[in-house]
């Protein structure tokens, strides 16, 4: 396995830009016969792009899976189940709730518009598992 993704550059058809590489970093390192079956080698670094909607890539030896959606979103549902498990189950009802949650800052309003699309009446995140099955 290469140290750094700069050592593939001479195996590309066309010339890759080190931006472009530098979107992705490894995951392995070693020996390629020594990477578990199924283990991703290679993942996209995900900067926000459109806070809308964005998508981030893992590439394994036999394939590959993506993930698409709003990196706000995504963010404000980590921190959700992180305060949720510190709050006995409880749902954030307010931004400034999950503020110490977040990996790094957010609008309060964008924050605020996700979590008011909570259905009414949920309050816990059990039972927002339940609705969303």
């Amino acid at each position: 396995m290469p140290r750094d993704l700069s050592e593939l550059k001479p195996f590309f058809d066309r010339p890759v830009d080190d931006g472009a590489l530098q979107r992705y970093k490894l995951l392995q390192t070693g020996k390629l016969s020594d990477v578990p079956n199924g283990q991703y080698l290679v993942a996209e670094i995900a900067p926000l792009v459109d806070e809308d909607n964005d998508a981030t890539y893992e590439f394994a030896l036999n394939g590959t899976s993506s993930h698409s959606g709003s990196p706000i979103e995504d963010a404000v549902k980590e921190a959700g189940i992180k305060f949720a498990e510190e709050h006995n189950g409880l749902l954030p009802t307010d931004a400034s709730e999950l503020a110490p949650y977040l990996k790094q800052p957010l609008d309060r309003e964008k924050v605020q518009k996700v979590l008011s699309k909570i259905p009414a009446g949920v309050t816990t995140l059990q039972q927002l598992k339940a609705v969303l099955q």
